[in-house]
């Protein structure tokens, strides 16, 4: 069940965490608290500069959603451009 991501304003943290037989990790729960993860929550893991960047599910939508709207135009529903295309698409064949 996800929660509210909790603030740190502290120096970054480092942990050791060792690679189980089946290649599973485990989360320190001071990671976990700070992402606002727990049991079944969806992690997502990116390759990035050599290492992997951990983000909760939601962090990585909220960076995604914000990457597209750097690139939208202000009302443009890109829903509608979709459906419009998928309609003479279909008009075509």
């Amino acid at each position: 069940m996800a929660r509210s991501p909790k603030i740190v304003r502290e120096p970054a943290a480092a942990y050791e965490t060792k690679v189980d037989p089946n290649g599973r990790i485990v989360l320190p729960a001071p990671v976990r608290r700070q992402l606002g993860v727990g049991p079944g929550d969806v992690i997502v893991l990116r390759l990035e500069h050599g290492g992997v960047r951990v983000t909760s599910r939601t962090t990585a939508i909220r960076e995604a959603q914000a990457l597209v709207r750097r690139h939208v135009k202000p009302g443009v529903s890109l829903v509608k451009r979709l459906l419009d295309w998928r309609r003479e698409e279909s008009a075509r064949d």
